[in-house]
């Protein structure tokens, strides 16, 4: 006895609260699935970066395959209808 008070019994869990700390158990640590979700953005952006610069590399080659054809049938055209 404390303090003129009898001893309490041991405190028991209810079952919802069990079950919080069972799930928090179960699926890791707030903080560790945080960072579980940064990883897998991190991982995202870069993917998408490396995506949006093949796309930027690729439609810039089709722009200058395009443009050359394009300046030799402009050549071709203006030097026949130079020579009619």
């Amino acid at each position: 006895m404390r303090l003129g008070l009898p001893d309490a019994a041991p405190r028991i869990l209810n079952p919802s609260r069990v079950q919080r700390l069972h799930n928090v158990c179960a699926e890791g640590y707030p903080m560790n699935k945080i960072l579980s979700t940064a990883e897998d953005y991190k991982t995202r952006v870069q993917r998408e970066a490396q995506a949006r610069y093949l796309s930027a590399e690729y439609h810039r080659h089709q722009d200058i395959v395009i443009g050359t054809y394009t300046e030799i049938v402009a050549a071709v055209v203006g030097t026949s209808i130079s020579f009619q």
